[in-house]
């Protein structure tokens, strides 16, 4: 999916499998990997909202979810969270 050295403190990457469009993001040191569509209006470009500590806010509306858990900080809905794997150097999303 992505090479952990090219994952710096605050990027959102948008990688997309057959099944999910994801946007992996390295904050507080820890990689985490949510899908990329946000549930209003099913928005697929979180992967360009703001990043603040743990939480990502959506471009269009500005619903804020939690990068870890995938739960709402405001408006409604939770994001698909998946576990990430660093092996070798590269970073592997599991649960697709």
């Amino acid at each position: 999916m992505a090479s952990e050295s090219s994952l710096a403190e605050g990027v959102r990457r948008k990688v997309t499998t057959s099944a999910f469009d994801l946007v992996i993001v390295r904050s507080a040191g820890g990689i985490f990997a949510i899908e990329n569509n946000c549930p209003h209006q099913h928005f697929a470009a979180l992967h360009e909202g703001e990043l603040d500590g743990f939480n990502l806010r959506c471009p269009m509306h500005g619903w804020t979810f939690d990068i870890r858990t995938g739960k709402p900080v405001t408006g409604e809905g939770c994001l698909k969270t998946f576990p990430v794997i660093i092996r070798g150097g590269d970073v592997w999303i599991t649960g697709i």
